[in-house]
């Protein structure tokens, strides 16, 4: 049976889902097909968040840095099982790249934000 768990933010509670072998392996084969693109994997992730959780992509984007990092703890440990077989089958090279690639685009939609916000202030 699948694990699932909740996490309230801002008085929304999001619904954490494991993820199938099945989906494991569609994911990690369109990172592949992606090369890592940035622009690739942003388009990816509406599609990936529904396979996650329950939140979108625009709650996301409109939630704090603190929030999405409960997120993320929360998906780690419902999907601690996945991080156990991969440590075990040697894939952390993968998921490292995976990270830094997921770090990039932060944060440069992050960056796309700020020069956003810095022109309606003229």
């Amino acid at each position: 049976m699948r694990n699932t768990d909740t996490v309230t933010i801002d008085d929304k509670k999001y619904t954490i889902n494991e993820l199938t072998v099945k989906e494991i392996m569609t994911v990690g084969n369109a990172l592949m097909e992606s090369d890592l693109d940035l622009v690739k994997i942003k388009n990816m992730l509406p599609e990936y968040l529904k396979l996650t959780s329950s939140i979108t992509l625009d709650e996301l984007i409109d939630m704090a840095p603190s929030d999405i990092k409960e997120l993320i703890d929360k998906w780690k440990e419902v999907n601690s099982s996945f991080f156990d077989i991969s440590r075990q089958v040697g894939l952390t090279d993968f998921l490292a790249e995976f990270k830094v690639a997921l770090i990039s685009l932060a944060k440069a939609e992050f960056g796309k934000l700020v020069v956003a916000l810095s022109k309606k202030g003229t």
